[in-house]
């Protein structure tokens, strides 16, 4: 499809969820074909150690002719240790109130992240734990905070049967209201920092953003390969709502505003998710240091002027009925080309709820520390070698 054209008004989409663990981790053949087979998941990756029956492959959401469209909500499950890139890990003394949030589902143990926005009071989002139909399925869960010193504070959620997962959350997180706030047992120290909200939606689009979380790594042109469980952190950009959708899918206005999208750029015009799709209007090649999120970064918080704008939500890759399509290799797992969801704090039907649950607002809260600079953290990129985490681009001109 040309850059200056407009997507069709058809779309169909799927969603798959299935028990994954680190890719990375063996050798050989057997890595090989552990790699092949989780790249043709969704969700991406391999069973635990005590594997849990895999959900079923996938739910037609939309279905017409002319565009097909898979998504997956991004939550990885864990499994052991493994190598993780080394560049631009977030420092101790940086997003202190975001912590690995590890949940004990009844189908498969997964992780996602997190962000402090009150004594004891957590910001996630819902698919972390919730299934296809918006019910809880998590059984228990726990989340890690590190301190400056470089200290871990492990916190049990209190009461998962109570977690409060916003009302007009389906289960399906492409129709908006992906968020979930959780109630810790206990109360982290003064050193994990406490987040405001983004209040006003009208600054928001067109946004640069921080991105922090503990998903699965790799770069722009290997996708999401490596494995979970640091801290990492960068920027990208707000590139529309979710109303650039309404046109391809069945879904109210209302609800697709409160979805952010943006893309995975690498410079090239030709793998400008936004500019293929939607025309000139949203062409933008991206930022030089632009970062997307992987299987992990669920409910990772995204910061606009030091306060909560959205948290992560979904990745979502297109193409024609031809198969015409922005990204670099046609499979789902964050590489250049393909485009990510964020629900949108910002937007008032979502803070206003979120002020509503006990804890979910703290007058006192503290902001985020300023960001690095652009020039540190290219800096610490190039020194590094191998790029980022949730998936960096690494060849950007």
């Amino acid at each position: 499809m040309p850059t200056t054209g407009k997507a069709s008004k058809v779309l169909i989409a799927v969603v798959r969820q299935e028990p994954v663990a680190h890719i990375g981790e063996g050798s050989g053949a057997a890595q090989g074909a552990m790699i092949a087979a989780a790249l043709a998941l969704m969700l991406g990756g391999m069973p635990t150690t005590q594997a849990a029956p895999l959900l079923p492959d996938g739910e037609t959401l939309w279905h017409d002719a002319g565009l097909n469209a898979e998504a997956r909500p991004l939550i990885v499950t864990q499994g052991g240790s493994g190598m993780e890139p080394a560049d631009h890990v977030t420092p101790h003394t940086r997003f202190t109130g975001v912590g690995d949030l590890i949940i004990d589902r009844t189908d498969f143990r997964s992780r996602c992240t997190t962000s402090r926005i009150g004594a004891r009071t957590i910001l996630t989002a819902a698919h972390c734990i919730a299934d296809e139909y918006g019910n809880v399925v998590a059984n228990a869960a726990s989340v890690t905070f590190t301190t400056a010193a470089g200290l871990s504070e492990v916190h049990q959620i209190a009461t998962l049967s109570q977690a409060q997962i916003h009302p007009d959350y389906t289960g399906d997180a492409l129709k908006g209201f992906d968020v979930a706030v959780l109630e810790l047992a206990t109360t982290p120290s003064e050193t994990v920092e406490t987040y405001r909200l983004l209040r006003d939606h009208s600054a928001d689009i067109g946004a640069v953003f921080d991105l922090v979380g503990f998903g699965r790594s790799g770069t722009g042109s290997s996708g999401d390969v490596r494995p979970s469980g640091i801290k990492r952190d960068g920027r990208n950009r707000f590139d529309a709502d979710g109303t650039v959708l309404e046109q391809l899918m069945s879904v109210s206005s209302e609800r697709l505003e409160t979805l952010l999208l943006f893309d995975f750029d690498n410079g090239l015009p030709e793998n400008d998710a936004f500019g293929f799709f939607f025309g000139e209007d949203f062409a933008d090649t991206g930022l030089p240091d632009e970062v997307f999120i992987a299987p992990g970064d669920s409910g990772g918080p995204n910061f606009i002027n030091n306060r909560i704008a959205a948290v992560n939500s979904f990745g979502l890759r297109l193409s024609t009925a031809s198969g015409a399509n922005s990204d670099i290799d046609g499979v789902l797992n964050s590489t250049w080309g393909e485009f990510a969801g964020s629900a949108r704090v910002a937007h008032p039907e979502v803070s206003a709820w979120i002020d509503a649950q006990p804890g979910g607002f703290s007058p006192a809260a503290a902001q985020v520390p300023a960001p690095a600079t652009p020039l540190l953290l290219l800096i610490g990129l190039m020194v590094a070698g191998v790029y980022r985490w949730l998936t960096i681009n690494k060849n950007h001109s």
